[in-house]
């Protein structure tokens, strides 16, 4: 039986200053081990921002990482916060000057696709 998604944790970052290639190299090794330690974490994708666009998210965070999530945010919360310890720090993350957004966002409809044509 597939698990169903509940929502998702969306999670805005910033490399440090010079070090997108390192912080990108850090941060798959980091999703991975988030997908392993948290049970109900189902799969992530990342994400950087179009720069040839003038819409620019939150501004100052050119990476989101989209972690699907089968289970109530508040147990993937605590699964989570339990699990920190064990995780990799980085120096290539810019937590001073642009601190990690992290959002919890629950689904309310299911996948949306166009209607079928009649025949």
């Amino acid at each position: 039986m597939t698990e169903q998604t509940s929502g998702f944790l969306l999670i805005f970052t910033e490399p440090a200053q010079g070090k997108d290639t390192e912080f990108n190299e850090w941060y798959e090794v980091h999703s991975q081990e988030i997908v392993a330690a948290v049970d109900g974490i189902k799969a992530v994708r990342r994400f950087r921002v179009n720069s040839k666009t003038e819409w620019r998210g939150t501004g100052e965070h050119s990476y989101l990482a989209i972690y699907e999530i089968t289970e109530p945010a508040d147990v993937i919360q605590a699964r989570l916060v339990a699990a920190t310890p064990g995780l990799t720090r980085s120096d290539t993350l810019d937590s001073e000057a642009s601190p990690p957004i992290l959002a919890f966002y629950d689904a309310i409809s299911g996948v949306l696709s166009p209607p079928t044509p009649a025949s």
